[in-house]
């Protein structure tokens, strides 16, 4: 099934019935249909009142008016820093008008802003858990909340509205702690950021309520209805919120903790912390292994990749080791991955993306043994859900499409797999009826595999089409092996994948002998990874693409990344801080990354260069001395008010973004000619950002230019999102630029940070992007997921030669 995500690139909305105790509630605006409750909302330009409906507002949208945005704002004079969610009783009659829906909340001199899509027509109930809401301009705290906004926007010229029934805060009984004063500077934050959406994500698949909190709510006592608080990466909480971290477990909370270094919080969950430990070599920790998992609901192995741990170990009886990591050959080491104490567990890295369905299974057997009434309500939405196939919504919707589109060829195969799925629903049902729930929501599982089967199945191929995959780690399906590339190039193309991209070079290390950049561990381990992935597809006749990195050097051995700072060689903010990315105003910084490129060229056997980080990180970057002579020089006179002149509202700032714009493009320009001269065959590719034209300004990415003048081959805009008409309507936009012809091969997030997809999603998207005629697609990222759940479903019939 399509797993029950927060669609977007912050968490948004999950569909659910409140089951009772989940959440204390309290009403933030009336909407009782009454003309005080429709007055209390003034519309914003070229909007119309609210309109009252029984128990409920109606917010007219007439898209084919030609508006592509409404709003309309009411008074909410709150102090909002201890709710953990906000939930939307609505509907949408014709959702298929409305792109998104935003809810903004005024404070100060600025906004707390949710933007998402709203999928189905039917009334529902709308979740909206606080770490989902980003900043824009300067908010004064969630304390000094004024007012809130509602604003649709358009997707299609047809009418339709938003019927809003109620809108509440909420006090949820799980929570989710984000990282703010327990992380000690901006990267440490985002990781945080990133850990605690993630975290929600797995929550999700089975549906558990769940809100979001920060540290500094915590300290302020936010914990204080809550049964579980889930800390996904806090790495050293100040002392006042170790204080009501203690208050709360005393009371009786439960807690899960990922990756601290604090020994306070350690001491508080019966646990002593050892010094962080670095990998020795790549894939030492792949996989977290279970002992009696059964005994207590939990998966045996859960697919991860760990690059350093911080080690926990009991301080008493009382506490113990349930996991151990294991190695990318299977072989379990002595290192401690999950802890279960009095107090809760904890989790001795930073939970990744990657196998999201175990890490989903994980937390909700740790959850359910905190807090039983979990289970009940987990298999309760697994009976509702479990192999409903995107886009048709139930189980029986679903069972009627894939008879529908039975033919010969697959009816043999697919009708003894539907008699499977009704006896395995009447199993389920069985089981939670019987309270058997940990049973109920397995064999739902099994029945959301079977579905994705017969989906799989009634695809068809399209002969001639480009199907490429993203290798993130640059080392095959089985990495640390010296047989990885063989078994997975073999594996890729017997499900009728054509090409791959490992990333195997940086902008300051390599998995190749390199003259000009420092060796990987993963090279001094393994061996040259291109040289044995170019010996593997040559068999198999898979295309090699490499995945060139280009100016980031954020993962290079320390050494280099001084060297480069000592030099003076790296990228600043208009303050004068400096990032560990090569600035392209350095001569030096351009033909490094061109030597690179030319030895990979001309020592092996390629088929393409794919170029990433083709871009500068943001529009904050660069403003460095070397970039400030360079920009001087193309205008001809030296400026007196650096940076701000060029800066937004500076009188240069529009020529300074088309000057950045080009040093990104004339680079593309001379990779090209190196090609040219090398081999003439060897295809120049690029991963880019969805949003163009915005992307040209904001971090010099003009990649429609590099198509019409022919710099690239192919692009393959990184369009990651699990909203099937989001997708669509980019695609299309992508497809509609003039002079871009066939060469736009999108990118499908099938397990990145911004999306996470089942076979169904992918399938779904792949068909999308055929029908509107583009070549191909590639998918990210090469991992346990591709390997084991969706490639096999692609295989039966979608990608099947």
């Amino acid at each position: 099934m399509m797993r029950c995500t927060r669609f977007g690139l912050a968490m948004a909305a999950v569909w659910l019935p409140m089951a009772p105790g989940t959440a204390a509630e309290t009403s933030l605006v009336m909407l009782d249909g009454s003309e005080t409750s429709a007055q209390a909302w003034k519309a914003g330009p070229k909007a119309r009142r609210p309109e009252q409906m029984v128990n409920g507002l109606r917010f007219p949208c007439p898209f084919n008016a030609g508006i592509d945005r409404f709003y309309w704002d009411a008074p909410v004079p709150r102090d909002l820093s201890s709710v953990s969610s906000f939930e939307l009783e609505m509907q949408i009659p014709s959702p298929e008008a409305c792109r998104t829906l935003s809810i903004y909340f005024k404070s100060g001199n600025g906004w707390y802003h949710w933007s998402n899509p709203i999928r189905g027509t039917g009334r529902q109930t709308v979740v909206l858990p606080k770490n989902g809401f980003s900043s824009e301009g300067n908010p004064a705290g969630w304390e000094r909340v004024e007012a809130v906004r509602l604003a649709p926007w358009k997707a299609m010229n047809r009418p339709t509205s938003i019927d809003l029934f109620e809108f509440k805060s909420r006090i949820d009984e799980i929570l989710i702690v984000t990282a703010t004063s327990s992380a000690a500077d901006a990267g440490d934050r985002a990781v945080a950021a990133t850990a605690a959406r993630r975290m929600g994500t797995f929550l999700d698949d089975h549906n558990i309520p769940y809100g979001a909190v920060d540290d500094d709510a915590v300290a302020r006592g936010a914990l204080g209805q809550a049964k579980v608080a889930i800390l996904p990466y806090n790495p050293n909480p100040p002392v006042a919120e170790i204080r009501a971290l203690k208050s709360f477990v005393d009371r009786g909370g439960k807690l899960i903790v990922c990756r601290s270094v604090s020994d306070p919080l350690a001491a508080l969950m019966d646990l002593r912390l050892a010094a962080v430990k670095t990998a020795d070599r790549t894939g030492a920790w792949s996989s977290i292994r279970f002992s009696k998992p059964d005994r207590r609901h939990l998966p045996g192995k859960v697919h991860d990749m760990a690059w350093s741990l911080v080690p926990a170990y009991p301080r008493s009886v009382h506490s113990q080791i349930i996991a151990h990591w294991a190695n990318a050959a299977g072989k379990w080491s002595d290192e401690p991955a999950v802890l279960m104490s009095p107090a809760g567990y904890w989790i001795c890295h930073v939970v990744r993306g990657e196998d999201p369905e175990g890490k989903a299974d994980m937390m909700l057997g740790l959850l359910g043994a905190l807090r039983p009434a979990t289970w009940a309500e987990s298999a309760r939405h697994s009976l509702r859900t479990s192999g409903s196939i995107v886009p048709h919504g139930s189980l029986s919707g679903s069972l009627r499409f894939i008879e529908k589109n039975l033919s010969r060829d697959n009816r043999a195969l697919v009708e003894p797999i539907l008699h499977d799925v009704r006896r395995l629903h009447r199993s389920q049902a069985a089981a939670l009826a019987e309270q058997r729930y940990p049973e109920s929501i397995q064999l739902g599982r099994e029945l959301a595999r079977r579905m994705q089967k017969a989906n799989g199945l009634i695809q068809s191929p399209r002969q001639g089409e480009f199907r490429g995959a993203w290798d993130h780690d640059g080392m095959g399906l089985y990495p640390g092996t010296r047989q990885s590339w063989d078994r997975t190039c073999r594996e890729l193309s017997t499900m009728g994948m054509s090409a791959v991209f490992p990333n195997l070079a940086w902008g300051g290390k390599a998995h190749f002998p390199s003259k000009h950049i420092p060796a990987s561990a993963t090279l001094r381990d393994y061996g040259d990874q291109l040289d044995q992935c170019i010996r593997a597809a040559n068999k198999t006749g898979m295309e090699v693409h490499v995945w060139k990195v280009c100016w980031n050097i954020e993962n290079a051995p320390a050494d280099f990344r001084k060297r480069m700072r000592r030099q003076k060689r790296l990228q600043q903010s208009p303050g004068g801080a400096t990032k560990e990315w090569l600035d392209p105003a350095i001569p030096e910084n351009i033909e490094l990354e061109l030597a690179v490129i030319r030895e990979m060229a001309t020592r092996y056997d390629i088929d393409g260069v794919h170029l990433d980080y083709i871009r500068y990180p943001s529009s904050q970057y660069s403003f460095s001395p070397a970039t400030r002579k360079a920009f001087e020089k193309s205008i001809g006179y030296p400026l007196r008010n650096w940076p701000q002149g060029v800066q937004e509202g500076g009188s240069l700032s529009d020529t300074f973004r088309t000057w950045r714009a080009k040093q990104i493009s004339d680079f593309v320009w001379r990779v090209r000619s190196e090609l040219q001269n090398i081999n003439p065959s060897i295809k120049l590719s690029a991963a880019v950002f969805r949003g163009y034209p915005s992307c040209r300004d904001s971090i010099g990415q003009d990649w429609v230019e590099w198509l019409r003048h022919g710099y690239v081959d192919f692009v393959c805009p990184m369009t990651y999102t699990e909203d099937a008409s989001n997708f669509r309507s980019e695609t299309a936009g992508h497809l509609s630029h003039p002079g871009v012809g066939n060469r736009i091969v999108p990118g499908i997030g099938v397990t990145a940070s911004e999306s996470q997809l089942s076979a169904d999603g992918v399938i779904e998207q792949i068909n999308l992007l055929r029908t509107l005629g583009a070549p191909g697609f590639v998918l990210f990222d090469l991992g346990p997921t591709l390997q084991n759940e969706i490639l096999p479903i692609l295989g039966l019939g979608l990608t099947k030669d």
